[in-house]
C-alpha cells in the first residue's frame, strides 16, 4: 500500500483507549492540515476543546439556531450564500421575527449579516429583500443594532467574476456558539425524517420545488396579503408606513386597482385616487403578477424610455423594428380615451414580453415587480447585472445611513407574519398535484476553542467589504433615476461610511473534540481582508492576532483536508455531496453494452465513427435538429449548406423571424428557435469572456480511485459509501445542468478515468496478476483493448460494487388519487472516514468548490482525542470517534426511513439495515444496501417511466414522444399519465443508474471554468442567464 498519509509522510503517534490503555497503531492518520505550497496556507489551527451537536435535518437545526438567535445577548453574525428574512425557522417564527426578538430584550445583540450579493439576473436569492428588511428593524431603537452588507464576489477568475459568489454559510452566536455546514438559512430547507412530498403546512416560498414549472397562479385579488421588493424598497426608504412622494409613486405604479382605474376616463381614475389616498392606506405591491400594469401605465413607461437616447442603445440593432413597433403602440394607446380592444391589449403584452427579453432596461423592471422573465437574450443578460447591482448598492448606501436614525416602529407590513413576500411571477406550486423537493443537508453546532475561527472568518470577510467601499459614492443607474423618481435630499448619494468590528476574541474550552476550520477562499479576497485588517486598525481598533502578513497564494483548504482524509482511511469513506465532478480523463465513447448481444442488436444506420446518439440537447442547441425545421428554413434564409451549425446562424434572416413572432405564425417552432438562439449565445458569450479550461482539475476521484486500488491490490476489504442526488435542482431542459449531468456520469463511470472503470481496470489487473502475468504486460492488454473501443471485454464487467456503492435518494406518496415521485434532494457537503473523523462544511466537490480560486466556501474537521473502540467489519476493533458514528449513524437512520414518524409516508422502513448501523465496513452491510437500493429502483422505474435509469435518455421518455411529457412541461401537471404505486419500496435509497445517458451527446460546450455549480432558487428557470453557472446550490 501507499507509503503516504495523504499529502504528507505517515507518522505513527500512540492512541489510548479512554481508561488509557495503549492500542497496537498499525497507522495513525492525522486528519488536520498543515501549510502547503500546493494549497496554500491552513486558515485556523487544530484546536483543542470542543462540544459539537450534528443536525441531520433543517428542522431540528432551524429550531435550535431559532432559539440561540432570539436568546442572544451580544453579537449575532449571519453569513450565506442564501439568506432570506421570512423563511420559517420555527413554526410560523420567520428569521426576521426572532431577529426583532433578540432586539426586545435588555441586552440587545449587533447584528450583522452578510447575504451574497447574486446578480439578479437569473440567480436571485433574495439578498435585497433581507437587506431592506434587516434595515428595517432598526426603526424605533435608540441606538442602532442592525447592519447588513451584501458580499460582493471576490473571486480570482477575471472576467468570469460575476459567475462565481460566496458561497459560506455560517451563523455565529456571541462568539460562544457557530453553526456551520450546508444548510442556508433559505426556502425549502427545513425538512424533517419524513420527507414529505405534499405541503404539509408550507405555502408560498416555502413550498419549494425548482424542478417544475409552478402552476398556481395567485389571482390579483387574492395578491392583497403580499408584499412585493418595490413595496420593501418603498418602506425602508421612507421609514416605515410613512407615505411619501416616492412611495406613492412606487405604490400607483404597482397597485392593482390601477389596472382597472387607468383603463377608464380621466374622472374615474382621480376619484379613485382621491380615495385610496385618505387615511395613508396601503398603496402598493397587490398587482406586482401584472408584468405592465394597465395598457396606458405600460405604454407611458414604454415611451418615456423608448424616447430617451442614451436608453435607446439598449437595445440590439437587429430589433429596431421592435422598438418602432412598441412606440407605434405606445402612441395608438395614448390616442385612446376609453376601453382598448383585446388585440390591442394582446399585441401590446406580446410586444412588451419581447421588449423585455432583449433589453436590460425591460428586464430589470418585471425583476423589481416580482415577475422575473423566462428568458432573456445574452446582452440583455449583461445590460440587466449593469443595472441591478449598482442599484442594490446604491440603496445599501443610503438605507446604511439612514438607519443611523430611524424613527417610529418597522414596517407594519413587514412585521406581521401572515405578509409574505409575492412569489416570483405570481405563481407557486399547485400543492393539490405537484410535490415539493423534500431536502437533505447536514450542519453543526460548534461550542469550544474554534468559535474563535468562525468568528475571525465573518469579520475578516466583512471588514474587507467595509474597506472595499469606503468613501466611495453610490449612485443610482441613470437608468432608473428617472423613472424611480428619487429626487428626495435625503435619498441624494453620499460616500459610504464604513463600520468595521474588532478583531475576535478566544474562546475557552468545551469538550474534548479537536476541530480546525477550513477555507476555500481566493487571493483576491485575502488581499481584500489584509487591507480590510489594516484600515480597522487605522479606525482605532485593536490588531488582529493574525497580523497583516501579505498572503501568499489563494487557500484550498478544504481539497487539502479531503485529500487527506481519503488516503488516510483504513476501512471505509461515506460520502455526502451535492455534486461529483472531478477529473476524469477523457470522454470514453465506447461505453459497456447493455447486455453480450447488444452489439449485433445495434440499428444499422448507426455511425459507428461518431458513436453519440443524438439526444435533448442537440433540439436545444441545433436548429436543424428542431421539428419543422425544413418547413421555414426557406423562409428564414437557411436553405443550402452550411459548415456549421454556428455558420447557419450567421444567416438568420432575423427581419423574417420578426415577422413571424409578430403575425404569431408557427409558436411552437418560433419558440424552440428563440430558445436555440439564446442557449447558443449564451454560451459562445461565457466562452468569449475567458479561455475555457480544457477539463475539469480537481483531482478527488483520483484520490478516491488510487486509495480503493492500494486495498484492491493488497487484497483488503474497503468501501466507499457515495450519496448523491439524482440530479443538481433545476429543470432537465436547462442546457447547463444537462452539461452539469454530463460532467458527473462521466466523473463517476463513463469517462476513461471514471472512478468506476479505474476500479474495474485495478480490479483486472489484479486477476491477471495474480494468474501470473507480468504487470506490464497486464497494462499492455487493458490499454490495447481499450483503444479499440473493447475495454468492457477485459475489465468492465468487473464487480466494482466491492467497493463502491452509489446511491440516490427518492420518495412517492398519493395525490388524490395519482402517485407522485421526487428525489430526495442531497445537498450535504459531508466526508467521514472510518467514523474517526468528519468533513463538513460548504465545499462541494467540484472545480468552483475546491480549487480556491473561485467560490468562498467554509468547513471544519472534527475528530476525538480520545480513541473509543468499534468493530466496523465485524471483528477487527477499530479507533472511532464516538461523535462521528452517531452522527453517520443518525443519518443511515434517516435514509433508511427508520425514523419516519407520519403515517402517510408510504414508505416502510429498512428493518433488515438496522442491525448493520454500527458495520459500515462489513460486506454483509454494502451488501444488504445494495440490494435494497436496487429493489427500490426497480420499483421506481416500473411505476414511473420519466424517471432516470440505466441506459436511458437524460429526457428518459425520449425519443419516443407518446411516452408522456417530462415533468419540466406544464402539460405534464395538468394531464397527469397513469401510474401505479411503487412496490415494496423500503428506505428512501436507490441505486444510482451509471450508464444514464450513455452514448448521448449531453455537452453544450460551456466554458468549464463557471460550470460545476448549480444551486438554483425559487424563481422561475431562464433559458439564457447565469442561473444555472452562478453559485449554486444551494
Amino acid at each position: 500500500m501507499s507509503q503516504m498519509n495523504g499529502i504528507r509522510s505517515r507518522q505513527l503517534d500512540q492512541l489510548n483507549t479512554a481508561e488509557g490503555e495503549p492500542l497496537c497503531a498499525t497507522s495513525a492518520p492525522d486528519w488536520f492540515i498543515r501549510p502547503d505550497p500546493q494549497y496554500g496556507a491552513p486558515y485556523a489551527h487544530k484546536r483543542a476543546g470542543n462540544n459539537v451537536r450534528f443536525f441531520t435535518n433543517g428542522d431540528d437545526y432551524f429550531k435550535d439556531v431559532a432559539a440561540a438567535i432570539s436568546n442572544a445577548r451580544h453579537s449575532i453574525y449571519i453569513s450565506g450564500w442564501q439568506i432570506n428574512y421570512e423563511v420559517c425557522l420555527d413554526g410560523d417564527k420567520r428569521l426576521w421575527d426572532c431577529l426583532a426578538e433578540a432586539l426586545r430584550k435588555n441586552e440587545k445583540p449587533d447584528i450583522y449579516l452578510m447575504p451574497w450579493l447574486s446578480p439578479k439576473a437569473g440567480v436571485d436569492t433574495g439578498d435585497l429583500e433581507t437587506m431592506l428588511a434587516s434595515f428595517l428593524l432598526n426603526a424605533g431603537l435608540e441606538q442602532r443594532k442592525v447592519w447588513c452588507m451584501p458580499a460582493i464576489q471576490q473571486s480570482d477568475m477575471d472576467r468570469l467574476a460575476t459567475f462565481f459568489s460566496h458561497h459560506q454559510k455560517m451563523v455565529v452566536i456571541d462568539n460562544q456558539i457557530a453553526y456551520v455546514g450546508g444548510i442556508d438559512l433559505a426556502y425549502g430547507r427545513r425538512d424533517d425524517n419524513n420527507f414529505r412530498l405534499a405541503a404539509d403546512g408550507r405555502s408560498e416560498r416555502e413550498l419549494y420545488n425548482p424542478c417544475i414549472p409552478p402552476l398556481r397562479e395567485i389571482p390579483a385579488h387574492q395578491q392583497y396579503p403580499y408584499m412585493t421588493t418595490a413595496e420593501l424598497v418603498g418602506a425602508a426608504l421612507m421609514e416605515g408606513d410613512t407615505l411619501s412622494r416616492v412611495q406613492r409613486w412606487i405604490g400607483l405604479r404597482l397597485d392593482n386597482d390601477h389596472v382597472d382605474a387607468v383603463r377608464q376616463r380621466k374622472q374615474a381614475a382621480l376619484n379613485w385616487l382621491k380615495d385610496r389616498l385618505k387615511g395613508g392606506l396601503r398603496l402598493f405591491g397587490v398587482g406586482a403578477a401584472y408584468t405592465t400594469g394597465g395598457a396606458l401605465d405600460m405604454a407611458r413607461f414604454l415611451r418615456e424610455h423608448l424616447e430617451d437616447e442614451e436608453l435607446r442603445q439598449h437595445l440590439p440593432p437587429e430589433f429596431s423594428q421592435l422598438e418602432q413597433d412598441l412606440l407605434d403602440w405606445a402612441n395608438e394607446v395614448e390616442q385612446q380615451s376609453g376601453e382598448y380592444s383585446q388585440t390591442l391589449q394582446i399585441r401590446g403584452n406580446t410586444l412588451f414580453n419581447q421588449w423585455v427579453e432583449q433589453s436590460g432596461a425591460g428586464a430589470f423592471f418585471t425583476w423589481f415587480n416580482n415577475t422575473p422573465p423566462e428568458r432573456l437574450t445574452a446582452q440583455a443578460l449583461e445590460q440587466f447585472d449593469a443595472i441591478a447591482t449598482p442599484f442594490l448598492l446604491y440603496l445599501h448606501s443610503t438605507l446604511d445611513r439612514m438607519s443611523d436614525a430611524q424613527q417610529g416602529q418597522p414596517y407594519s407590513y413587514l412585521a406581521d407574519p401572515a405578509v409574505r413576500l409575492l412569489p416570483p411571477g405570481g405563481r407557486t406550486l399547485d400543492p393539490a398535484r405537484q410535490p415539493r423537493m423534500p431536502w437533505h443537508d447536514v450542519q453543526v453546532r460548534l461550542e469550544g476553542t474554534a468559535v474563535e475561527d468562525f468568528s475571525r472568518n465573518f469579520i475578516e470577510r466583512w471588514n474587507s467589504l467595509q474597506a472595499r467601499f469606503e468613501g466611495t459614492t453610490q449612485t443610482m443607474p441613470a437608468l432608473l433615476a428617472g423613472g424611480l423618481g428619487l429626487v428626495s435630499r435625503n435619498l441624494a448619494p453620499q460616500p459610504f461610511r464604513p463600520h468595521y468590528l474588532p478583531p475576535a476574541q478566544p474562546v475557552a474550552a468545551q469538550g474534548s473534540l479537536f476541530a480546525q476550520v477550513l477555507r476555500s477562499t481566493p487571493y483576491r479576497q485575502l488581499r481584500e481582508e489584509r487591507q480590510g485588517a489594516l484600515q480597522a486598525h487605522a479606525s482605532r481598533l485593536p490588531q488582529t492576532t493574525e497580523g497583516f502578513a501579505l498572503p501568499d497564494a489563494r487557500q484550498a483548504n478544504c481539497l487539502q483536508a479531503m485529500l487527506q482524509a481519503i488516503a488516510g482511511a483504513q476501512q471505509f469513506i461515506y460520502i455526502e455531496n451535492q455534486f461529483f465532478q472531478s477529473d476524469f480523463g477523457e470522454i470514453d465513447y465506447a461505453t459497456p453494452p447493455k447486455d453480450e448481444h447488444e452489439e449485433a442488436a445495434r440499428p444499422a444506420t448507426q455511425d459507428e465513427e461518431d458513436p453519440w446518439q443524438d439526444g435533448p440537447m442537440q433540439s436545444l442547441m441545433d436548429i436543424e435538429k428542431l421539428p419543422d425545421y425544413p418547413r421555414y428554413a426557406a423562409r428564414l434564409g437557411l436553405e443550402g449548406r452550411f459548415e456549421d451549425n454556428a455558420s447557419r446562424l450567421q444567416h438568420l434572416n432575423y427581419y423574417a423571424l420578426a415577422e413571424m413572432i409578430h403575425n404569431r405564425d408557427a409558436d411552437e417552432f418560433v419558440s424552440a428557435l428563440l430558445k436555440v438562439l439564446n442557449n447558443r449565445s449564451l454560451v459562445r458569450a461565457i466562452n468569449d469572456m475567458q479561455r475555457p479550461q480544457p477539463k475539469i482539475l480537481n483531482t478527488i476521484c483520483e484520490a478516491l480511485a488510487t486509495r480503493i486500488e492500494a486495498a484492491i491490490e493488497m487484497g483488503e476489504d474497503f468501501h466507499v459509501y457515495m450519496v448523491l442526488p439524482v440530479y443538481p435542482e433545476g429543470p432537465l431542459n436547462d442546457i447547463t445542468l444537462m452539461t452539469q449531468i454530463h460532467l458527473t456520469m462521466q466523473s463517476l463511470s463513463l469517462g476513461s478515468h471514471s472512478l468506476v472503470r479505474r476500479i474495474q481496470r485495478a480490479m483486472a489487473m489484479k486477476a491477471q496478476m495474480d494468474s501470473g502475468i507480468p504487470e506490464d504486460v497486464a497494462s499492455d492488454n487493458i490499454d490495447k483493448h481499450q483503444r479499440r473501443g473493447e475495454a468492457w471485454k477485459v475489465f468492465e464487467r468487473e464487480d466494482w460494487k466491492r467497493y463502491l456503492t452509489l446511491l440516490n435518494l427518492r420518495t412517492w406518496e398519493d395525490f388524490n388519487g395519482h402517485p407522485v415521485t421526487e428525489q430526495i434532494y442531497v445537498h450535504s457537503k459531508l466526508l467521514i472516514a472510518d467514523d474517526r473523523v468528519a468533513i463538513l462544511g460548504s465545499a462541494n466537490i467540484n472545480d468552483r468548490s475546491q480549487l480556491g480560486d473561485r467560490d468562498s466556501e467554509l468547513a471544519v474537521v472534527i475528530s476525538g482525542r480520545q480513541a473509543q473502540i468499534s468493530q466496523l467489519n465485524g471483528c477487527t476493533p477499530q479507533p472511532i470517534c464516538r461523535e462521528v458514528q452517531q452522527l453517520r449513524i443518525a443519518l443511515w437512520r434517516k435514509l433508511f426511513a427508520l425514523d419516519v414518524t407520519q403515517d402517510q409516508v408510504p414508505v416502510a422502513p429498512a428493518m433488515q439495515l438496522e442491525p448493520m448501523l454500527e458495520l459500515p465496513a462489513a460486506p454483509a452491510t454494502w451488501q444488504a444496501i445494495q440490494q435494497q437500493a436496487m429493489d427500490n429502483a426497480t420499483a421506481y422505474r416500473e411505476a414511473f417511466i420519466h424517471i432516470p435509469g440505466n441506459h436511458a435518455s437524460i429526457w428518459p421518455t425520449w425519443p419516443d414522444n407518446n411516452s408522456g411529457s417530462m415533468p419540466f412541461e406544464p402539460a405534464f401537471w395538468e394531464s397527469p399519465i397513469a401510474a401505479k404505486p411503487p412496490k415494496d419500496v423500503a428506505g428512501f435509497i436507490t441505486e444510482l443508474p451509471i450508464y444514464w445517458t450513455r452514448r448521448e451527446n449531453n455537452d453544450s460546450g460551456f466554458n468549464l471554468s463557471v460550470l460545476a455549480h448549480h444551486d438554483k432558487t425559487e424563481q422561475k428557470t431562464l433559458q439564457a442567464s447565469v442561473s444555472s453557472v452562478s453559485e449554486g446550490t444551494t
